[in-house]
This record gives structure tokens, C-alpha cells and sequence, in this order.
């Protein structure tokens, strides 16, 4: 007996562990299934430096900071850039472990690392300022591993390192530390393991311990309390891992004793932990992290089970849980939390051990359903219907999952499936559809001609009616069913036509039996409109409409080359508007209107998907092209496209909430059209949607204004009315400048320049050579809802006249001319919220050299020059030339003025020469004829003597006419410069005693005695011109020398001349005619009343001139003449 007791024991206690296995296992299944929450994940993939995030921060920028086992990071929501150790660097963070990230009032981002120090990280630089402990220096940090960095409400910032609390100094850059009030009892702070000191509810501070607790203190009065396990406090750990302070709440998180709620009244801690029976218990007892979010929400994270939102229930505080699940990356990336943090946009950030997770709550605006497999999601996403009955119970048909009630509240499915033990007795899960007729009863058609109805009762679908005998077997299925104004079932089917039943009274009827000229062919639409009739459009394209009450039939025809007939080809669905025109959806882009009473047709251009109706006599059309209104009181149509900010032109299922705003399923999203300021707003997978392609015609908007979408991955519900959307205004900043495939860092250099001295978020000005003939620059909106859907704007002055918009975070710019431009960017949140301040860059394209200002200069004040010396060259030039022209003038004008004057000289000697040869020549040869006659006639009467005279006379006279002829060929040659002037050194008185001898005979003549000086004088001159001279003289001194005068030659030889003296004691000339001699070259008269020029003497004058000489004529009337002639001596 005893032996069967324990046995019985031993078995109640392994029964007991198995339930517990059991309901633990059915709690954290129920745990994973209500997870309703997507995060997103960044990981190593994503370019951070480590896995293992250990705090996140974001700055005053707008920057995500995530500090890691192996780096700092920094996230822009489409980049992670990493800080880590350099040796080499002293500017560069202390060390790889970060243990704590912390942005004060100053908006400083300090960095606190697990042995190396504290940090303060300078943005415009990009750089660390370290801060370590120094021996013997109490004003140094106390230890080099920093647990906590915190700053109370007097902006005083504080450090816990390992083993002390310091405030820091701002202004002398020096810690101080803090000491426990003078009567403290308990250990000192060292000795504790301080991990968080911060400002708790009423100026107090708190110092929380890794061992003895907490410690609440003031540093003014020097009262304090002691927080520990033992004291009754409350306090159920003394190991501190984590805290949080919201509103007037202080939240403590434990190493193994869960979460403590400080309770001001009381001054205790309430303590909640782990229980593995409740469900909505804290899944862990170890704390690694406990935040307060933005928009008042608790968030706990654990080491092991993930994270933790707490929710206030009747019984206190509840926990919902989140883990991370294989294979679903929706999930946490690791159940071990490290780090939580809230951005300003509202955006959870969750640091765990295997990567950083984001979850967005206003992100989220759909909740999508879809079958997982798992017991409450929907049962298959083919749904092929959905019904709101009366009692508002929403019920969705599926494609092979059978029946599913929708608990729209406890976000839950019901299944009512055709298999054993299921809820349908109908046989069949490819449900056709599902209807409430006017008694609020629920029937359902199947693919395969079955009608069920819903029994209250049993809760359960039940089998009315089946149609599979008079189908024509597996082939043949219903592929369209409605349900008209008399309750009765109307079902087209493949291959058998169209069958009615009633679900009144259980009566059917096939009409293609009943009306015999309907063809049995493929019903592909069906109409109960408004006047009872039943439209019915089969293969053949043709319209067959049924009137119950008349029992006949009319056919509208299709005709694509009759404009009254059907256009479109195969139709697809009716809908029937307000004014009860019927509208056939063609497939072949033709959409027909249809006036039922006089089958008057209307084709329009378009497919039609949906319709939506409104009060005002306005005509919502969903179509291939668009969206589309038709004003039904003249027919006019205005279209919304793509272009107008529509997600897409195909629109399936419209939708109008109490706003009048319309919603609409695209093939791109759902979009939501404003129609009062007529802006779209599109929802697309990141706002929730399970998928972008959305089915035509199956959707509801039920009775609480919520929407139900059906798309290809299952369903889609929205609220209109409890959206929220993002009203962050985020701000942007330039986040990359790439030149030459490379992102450009501070310092680093492009053709030996250095391009960036600062962050380009901090740089207002770049110069980039025109070598570099693209550049791509980087922006960023740092609102990380859902940064993929954040819109830009941007422009670039002196390139672009208008703002660009795009969705592209970067923008490339190609072959830019030379000069200055201004890069403008402006920014918008997912949701549309645009900040309208824009990001400026001034951009300089540097031009070569031969482009730049200092160029242009230079080549400036060349080109002045060159053109001031030109100017000068060509002035001096001018002038130079006009000097030589005025020279030349003048020298022209002298040399035509001497040719005038030759003129007049040639005309005078041709007058002196026709004078001479009229008178000179003429009475010679006169002479000599006279003297011929006279011997002709007395020669006979003439003695020897007498004869002799007058050959004599005839012989002389003879000799003076040819020495006239010899000058007057010389003044010819000479007044036509064709006699060369050849000086020459020679003897002058060779010269004149030869041209005495050569006139001995006729000074004899005249008795005329010639004295001359023997004496060798020696002249430069030309000598035939001077031999001409010396005779011309000699002739004319013994021309007008009286018989028996002396003719006397001497020479006076001075330094550079030579003076010769021609003197006669003849009749001489007065003082008158001397100077007009002298002037105008006159004749003298002879002594034998010669008349006419002498030409000799005018010739010797300019000889003697040519020679560089003078010639002068002195006389004195009746005492004779002196003719002298001047010769230089040398050269």
C-alpha cells in the first residue's frame, strides 16, 4: 500500500511537470502569436562595426549614435559611418568598447568607453577631445571605465566611473567628485560599485549601486535613505542594471530580480517579476535595459527574452513581449537587449546582441492579416469575399480555406472548414462568396454549386442545396454569384449557364432551360439592378438581360464597327450608378454606359475596376487610366493619374471615410485623395501593407469606418479616423561628397588639394577642379520612420531655374562650367511633413588657369600693356611716320619745287638755248655767209693778205661756235643729270695751264698776255666738270679783255681751300648789272657787243657748286673784272 502511494506520488508530480511544460509551452506560443509588432533590422549587412550594441543616442543634428563592442557608429538612415581607435590618431576615439552614449543640455555628444576613458566628440572636425585618469590628480577622471553619464535639471553634468561619481567642470575642464553625506553608515561609494547617480523627484539624487542597492540623498541638507533587499524597501535585488525616470515614476531594473516601481507615497518599491503561469507577466527577470519612449510608453528590454512593453491593467502593471523568431525578420534580431532608445520622431531603437532593431509606431497605419499557419490568422490569402452582417460580425470567403470570422477587436479568425470536426457541413472550401438576405440570414456559394446557410445556433455553416448534379463535371464550377432585391441566389457558371435559388423558400430554376434562347456558354458577369432585372454577360461578348416579372429576354449585341453597339470585347463586371445606368467593364480598354430603359450606349476610353458613388451626383471611377470623376449632371470627366501624386493609374476597391476622403487600392499601394485640396497620400508595404497589388472588387469599409482591403498576400485593414502620422519636421543635412568613386573624408585630397578641412555637414563652401567633371553629392532627412519614403527637393542655382523633386537621397552632376553655384536641398518626413528651410552648399567649379579671375588679371594688364604699347608703337610710329612723311612731304615738296624750278630753269635754258642758238649761233654763221659772198664776189679783187684775214675771221669764228656748242651740250647733260659727279685729288695747275695753251692762239689774237703761278696745287674735285670751269673762265676773260690787257692767275691756298683769281684790266661791268648777273644769270655784255646768255660762265657757277666750291665775280666799270673760284683741298 505504501509502495502504491509513493508510486501514485511520483506519477502526480510528473503529471504536474508535464502541465507545466504544457502551459509554459502554450504561454510562449500565445506570446509569439500576439506579437503585432514588424521591426526592421540593421545589422553587420548594414555597415555597422559590431553586432553587439551596448548604447544608442541621437545628437542635436539629428544623427543615430549606436556605441558597439567594436566602435562607434553613426546612422543617417541610408548610411552607418564608424569611429573607431586609431594609435597613430590622437584625435580619434579612446577606444573600440563603448559603454555609454550620452548628449548634454550643450548639445555635446560625449562617448564613454569600458577602460579608456571619456570622449567628447567635435563635430565640425570630426574628432575626440580624451579625457583619462591621471596620476596623483584628483581633478582627473577616477577610472577609465565609464558605467554612466547623466545631467540634472541645473545642466550639472555627471560621470559614474568605476568607483567614484564627478561632476564635470565646463569652464576650467576638471572633475570633481562627489562624497555621501558626512553621517552616511553605510560602505563607502567604491566600495558599492556605483552604476547610475541622476536627479530624482524632488532634487534628490539617486545613486545606484552594483551592490548595495540605492542610495537617495540631498547635497544640500545631507539627508539620505538606503535602498536594499534588507530594510523592507522593497527593493528585491541589489544588483542595479538599469533605470528610468517618467513623469513622477521612477522605474528600476535588477541583474535577476526584474523591475521595481518606485511608489513616492509609500516611499517603497513595487516589485514585479517573472511569473511563468501568467501571460502577461514580465517575460525576465534580468534587466539589461529600461527606456520611457516619447509617447509615454515603458519599454523594458531583457537579457534572454527579449523585450518588454508595459501596459496598465485592473490588476497593475502588465507586459507584452516581443522575441526574436527564426526566419522572421520582422521579429528582434536577438533576445538579449542591451540598449533602448526613443528618436524624436517617435522611432524605438533596440540594441541587442546580435544587431540593432527599429520599430516605428506611427509608421504602422494598416494591419495585415495573413495565413501563417498558425491557430487565429486568417485560414488562406485567396479571399474571394467579405460580408459585415447585421450584428456586424465580419466574415471573409476563402479560395480553398473555407469560412473565417473575423474578431476585428481581438484581431483574431474563427474557422468554419469543411473537414472532420470543422464547422461546415458543406463539403467544399473554395467558397464562391457569402451573403445576408433581408431576414439577416448568412448563405455561402461554392465553387462547386453548393448552398450553405449559417445556424446561429449550432454556430456552424450547414448544406441547403447543391447544384453538382447539373453541372457538367469537374470542369464546370460557379464563377460569379449575386444575390438581387428578392432574395433569391443568381450563380454563372463555366459551362452550364446561369441557375437561380431562392433562400427564401428553397425553390431553383436553371434559365438557360427556362428561356431557350439564352446560349449555355460562360457566364462572366452578373447584375441584380435596381429595376429586378438580372443583366448576364456570357463568352460571346453579348449583354443578356432578364426580366423576371415579363419572363423575357433582350439582347444587346456586340459590334465593334456599330457605334451602338457594345464595344470591349469579354466583360468582366457591371455596376449600376444612381441614376441607374449600368456600366459593363470591357477587357480591351472600352468601358460601356448603358441607359436601361433605351439600351443607348456611351463608350469610354478606359477599364473601369470600381465605383464609388457620392451624394452630391458625382461618380468616383477606378480605372486603368486613373482615377476618375463623372459629374452625372453633364457628363463631364476630370481625371487624377500618377502625374497628380495617384500610386499607381490601375484603381481597384474606392472607399470614402467620414472626412470625404476617398481610399482607393491601386496596383502600387493604397492611396488616399484629399478631394478637398485634392492631394494624394500613398501607403505602399513600409506603411504596413502586406503586399502593393490589390485585388478589383473584394473589400468592405465597415460599420466602425474601418477598411478592409483585399490584397495578394491576404488582407489589409485601416482606420481612417486613428491614423497617425508623422509630424516630425526633419532636419536635414548635406551627408557625403563623392568625387572619383570615392566619399570624400576630412583631410583627404584630389589632385594634391585637400578638398574637405570639415564634415561636409558642417561645410558651407566646396571647390572642385573642372578636372573633376562629375561629382555626386549626398543628403539626408534624419527622420527615421521610414527614410526610404522621405521626399527631396533640390535645386542648383546658376544650373537649374526650378526645384527638383525626387525621392533619391543623392544627386550627380556632370561637366559643369566653371564658376560659382549654389546646391540647395529641402526635405519632407514619410508622411509628408516638409521642412522648408532649405540646406545650402555653395559649389565652385575651379576653371584652369587660362579661365581664372587672377588669369583673366594678368592677361588684362598684359593685353593693357600690349595695347599701350601698341598704342605708344603705333603713335610713335604714326608720328615717326608723319615726321618721314612731312619729310618726305617736304622733301617732295622741295624736290617738286626744285623740279619746278628746273622747270623754270630748263624753260629758261630752253629760252637761254633757243636765245643762244637765235642769236649766238645765228650771227656767227651770218658772219661767216657774209664773208663767203664777199669772196665769192671781190676774191678776185682781194690780195693773199686780205684773203688771209678773212679766213682768219671765218676760222674764229668758227672756234667760238664750237666751243659754244660744247657748253651748250654740257648745260644740257647737267640740267638732265646725266653727268656723274666723280671727285677726285688732281693738280689744278695742270689743269689751267693746260686750257692756256689750248687758248694760246686766240689770246694772240687779241695780243692778250696770260701770267700764271707754276706752283702744283692740289684739289678734291671733279675734274672734267673743273677743267670746264677753268676754260669757260679763260674764254670769258679773253672774250671781254681788251687787245693787249693782262690776264692774270694766281692762288691763295687756305687750310681746307683753294682760292684762284682770274683777273683782266678789261672794260669791267658796273655794280647793277654785277648782281643781277650774280641773281638771274644774265649775260655780260662784250666787249664786241656779243648779245645772249653767256652760257659758259652759267655752266662754271654750277660745275663749281657741285664741287662744293664758290665762284664770285668782282669788277669795277672801266677798270676790269676779277672772276674767283673756290675748290676744297681734300676730301
Amino acid at each position: 500500500m505504501y509502495r502504491f502511494l509513493i508510486i501514485l506520488y511520483l506519477h502526480f508530480l510528473l503529471m504536474r511537470a508535464i502541465l507545466f511544460v504544457v502551459v509554459f509551452f502554450l504561454i510562449f506560443c500565445i506570446r509569439i502569436l500576439s506579437q503585432d509588432i514588424k521591426f526592421e533590422r540593421i545589422t553587420l549587412r548594414d555597415g555597422l562595426s559590431s553586432n553587439v550594441i551596448t548604447t544608442i543616442v541621437q545628437d542635436n543634428t539629428g544623427f543615430i549614435w549606436f556605441g558597439t563592442a567594436n566602435g562607434l557608429n553613426r546612422y543617417n538612415g541610408f548610411r552607418v559611418d564608424v569611429f573607431q581607435h586609431n594609435p597613430a590618431d590622437s584625435v580619434s576615439i579612446s577606444s573600440n568598447r563603448i559603454s555609454v552614449l550620452f548628449v548634454d543640455s550643450r548639445k555635446n555628444l560625449w562617448v564613454g568607453t569600458n577602460g579608456e576613458g571619456l570622449n567628447l566628440y567635435d563635430p565640425v572636425f570630426e574628432k575626440f577631445t580624451r579625457f583619462k585618469t591621471i596620476s596623483n590628480d584628483t581633478n582627473s577622471l577616477y577610472s577609465n571605465r565609464i558605467w554612466s553619464i547623466t545631467e540634472d535639471s541645473s545642466h550639472n553634468l555627471w560621470i559614474v566611473t568605476d568607483g567614484a561619481v564627478q561632476k564635470y567642470n565646463y569652464q576650467k575642464k576638471y572633475f570633481s567628485r562627489i562624497s555621501l553625506p558626512a553621517n552616511f553608515t553605510g560602505p563607502s561609494i567604491g566600495q558599492m560599485g556605483p552604476k547610475f547617480f541622476f536627479e530624482g523627484l524632488k532634487g534628490e539624487y539617486w545613486l545606484c549601486t552594483w551592490v548595495s542597492g540605492i542610495i537617495k540623498f540631498s547635497l544640500s541638507t545631507g539627508r539620505w535613505q538606503h535602498y536594499h533587499t534588507h530594510n523592507g524597501s522593497g527593493l528585491i535585488d541589489n544588483a542595479i542594471n538599469a533605470f528610468s525616470k517618467i513623469n513622477d515614476q521612477i522605474f528600476i531594473g535588477t541583474r535577476n530580480g526584474g523591475i521595481c516601481l518606485y511608489n513616492r507615497r509609500s516611499n517603497s518599491f513595487i516589485s514585479y517579476r517573472h511569473n511563468p503561469e501568467s501571460l502577461n507577466s514580465l517575460s525576465n527577470n534580468k534587466i539589461g535595459a529600461i527606456h520611457s519612449s516619447s509617447m509615454q510608453q515603458i519599454w523594458i528590454g531583457t537579457e534572454g527574452s527579449g523585450l518588454d512593453l508595459v501596459e496598465t491593467g485592473n490588476s497593475g502593471l502588465q507586459f507584452k513581449n516581443y522575441r526574436s523568431r527564426l526566419n522572421d525578420f520582422t521579429s528582434l534580431c536577438d533576445d538579449n537587449v542591451k540598449a533602448i532608445f526613443s528618436d524624436r520622431s517617435g522611432v524605438i531603437w533596440v540594441g541587442t546582441g546580435n544587431g540593432v532593431n527599429k520599430y516605428s509606431p506611427v509608421k504602422e497605419k494598416f494591419t495585415c492579416y495573413s495565413s501563417t499557419g498558425h491557430d487565429g490568422s486568417l485560414s488562406n490569402n485567396n479571399v474571394t469575399g467579405i460580408l459585415q452582417d447585421r450584428k456586424e460580425r465580419v466574415w471573409i470567403a476563402t479560395w480553398g480555406g473555407g469560412i473565417n470570422r473575423f474578431d476585428v477587436a481581438g484581431k483574431r479568425f474563427f474557422y468554419y472548414l469543411s473537414e472532420p470536426g470543422g464547422k461546415s457541413a458543406l463539403g467544399d472550401n473554395a467558397i464562391r462568396q457569402l451573403f445576408e438576405n433581408s431576414k439577416g440570414q448568412i448563405f455561402v456559394v461554392t465553387r462547386n454549386g453548393i448552398i450553405g446557410r449559417y445556424n446561429e445556433v449550432a454556430d456552424r455553416f450547414e448544406k441547403l442545396f447543391s447544384f453538382e448534379s447539373q453541372l457538367q463535371g469537374t470542369s464546370d464550377y460557379f464563377n460569379i454569384s449575386i444575390l438581387d432585391q428578392s432574395d433569391n441566389l443568381w450563380m454563372g457558371s463555366y459551362l452550364s449557364g446561369v441557375f437561380c435559388y431562392s433562400t427564401i423558400d428553397g425553390t431553383y430554376f436553371n434559365l438557360n432551360k427556362k428561356i431557350k434562347n439564352l446560349p449555355v456558354s460562360e457566364v462572366s458577369a452578373l447584375l441584380a439592378a435596381r429595376d429586378s432585372s438580372i443583366w448576364i454577360s456570357i463568352h460571346n461578348n453579348s449583354i443578356y438581360i432578364y426580366s423576371p416579372k415579363t419572363d423575357k429576354l433582350h439582347r444587346i449585341k456586340a459590334d465593334e464597327n456599330d457605334s451602338t453597339a457594345l464595344h470591349g470585347g469579354a466583360i468582366s463586371a457591371f455596376y449600376q450608378d444612381s441614376k441607374r445606368f449600368v456600366w459593363s467593364c470591357g477587357n480591351n480598354n472600352v468601358t460601356n454606359r448603358i441607359n436601361p430603359k433605351t439600351f443607348e450606349i456611351q463608350h469610354y476610353p478606359f477599364t473601369l475596376y470600381g465605383c464609388l458613388m457620392e451624394e452630391n451626383d458625382e461618380l468616383w471611377l477606378g480605372t486603368n487610366k486613373g482615377l476618375k470623376l463623372l459629374d452625372l449632371t453633364d457628363n463631364s470627366f476630370y481625371s487624377y493619374t500618377v502625374d497628380d501624386g495617384l500610386a499607381n493609374n490601375s484603381v481597384y476597391t474606392i472607399f470614402s471615410d467620414s472626412r470625404k476622403n476617398l481610399w482607393m487600392a491601386t496596383d502600387y499601394g493604397i492611396s488616399m485623395l484629399n478631394v478637398q485640396n485634392e492631394t494624394f497620400h500613398n501607403f505602399d508595404f513600409n506603411d504596413g501593407l502586406n503586399d502593393y497589388t490589390f485585388s478589383r472588387g473584394i473589400g468592405v469599409k465597415l460599420v466602425s469606418g474601418e477598411m478592409i482591403f483585399r490584397g495578394e498576400n491576404g488582407l489589409n485593414v485601416v482606420n481612417p479616423e486613428y491614423i497617425r502620422y508623422n509630424d516630425n519636421i526633419p532636419n536635414i543635412v548635406i551627408t557625403g561628397l563623392w568625387l572619383q568613386n570615392r566619399n570624400i573624408k576630412i583631410g583627404d585630397k584630389i589632385n594634391d588639394r585637400i578638398m574637405l578641412n570639415k564634415s561636409i555637414s558642417m561645410t558651407d563652401e566646396v571647390k572642385i577642379s573642372y578636372k573633376n567633371y562629375s561629382f555626386t553629392i549626398e543628403y539626408a532627412a534624419l527622420d527615421f520612420v521610414t527614410p526610404e519614403k522621405n521626399q527631396y527637393s533640390y535645386m542648383l542655382e546658376g544650373l537649374d531655374e526650378e526645384w527638383i523633386n525626387t525621392d533619391k537621397n543623392m544627386v550627380t552632376y556632370t561637366n559643369l562650367n566653371p564658376g560659382s553655384y549654389v546646391f540647395k536641398v529641402k526635405a519632407s518626413n514619410n508622411d509628408g511633413k516638409w521642412n522648408e528651410n532649405p540646406v545650402l552648399l555653395k559649389v565652385i567649379i575651379i576653371p584652369p588657369f587660362y579661365k581664372t579671375v587672377l588669369f583673366k588679371v594678368i592677361a588684362g594688364i598684359i593685353l593693357v600693356v600690349l595695347i599701350g604699347v601698341f598704342y605708344y608703337t603705333s603713335v610713335t610710329l604714326t608720328r615717326r611716320q608723319n615726321i618721314r612723311l612731312n619729310a618726305k612731304v617736304e622733301q617732295r615738296t622741295m624736290e617738286l619745287n626744285k623740279q619746278k624750278e628746273l622747270l623754270a630753269k630748263l624753260s629758261n635754258s630752253k629760252n637761254k638755248l633757243f636765245s643762244i642758238i637765235g642769236n649766238d649761233l645765228k650771227k656767227p654763221f651770218r658772219d661767216i655767209i657774209s664773208i663767203g659772198y664777199k669772196l665769192v664776189l671781190d676774191i678776185n679783187n682781194m690780195d693773199k693778205e686780205q684773203i688771209t684775214d678773212q679766213v682768219k675771221v671765218i676760222t674764229t669764228t668758227c672756234e667760238n661756235s664750237v666751243d659754244m656748242l660744247d657748253n651748250l651740250v654740257a648745260w644740257t647733260r647737267l640740267n638732265e643729270d646725266s653727268i656723274a659727279f666723280n671727285p677726285e685729288t688732281f693738280d689744278l695747275n695742270t689743269v689751267v695751264q693746260e686750257n692756256i695753251q689750248l687758248l694760246r692762239a686766240t689770246a694772240s689774237n687779241k695780243m692778250l698776255k696770260v701770267f700764271s703761278d707754276n706752283t702744283e696745287i692740289m684739289v678734291f674735285a671733279d675734274k672734267y666738270m673743273i677743267e670746264n670751269v677753268v676754260r669757260n673762265i679763260l674764254v670769258t676773260v679773253i672774250k671781254y679783255a681788251r687787245n693787249g690787257d693782262d690776264i692774270i692767275i694766281e692762288y691763295i691756298e687756305n687750310p681746307k681751300e683753294i682760292e684762284v683769281h682770274v683777273m683782266d684790266t678789261g672794260t669791267g661791268i658796273d655794280a647793277h648789272t654785277r648782281e643781277q648777273y650774280i641773281k638771274q644769270d644774265i649775260a655780260l655784255s662784250s666787249t664786241v657787243n656779243d648779245s645772249g646768255m653767256e652760257l659758259g660762265l652759267m655752266l662754271s657757277k654750277q660745275f663749281v657748286s657741285i664741287n662744293n666750291g664758290e665762284i664770285n665775280i668782282e669788277s669795277q666799270f672801266g677798270k676790269g673784272t676779277t672772276i674767283t673760284f673756290k675748290l676744297p683741298r681734300t676730301v
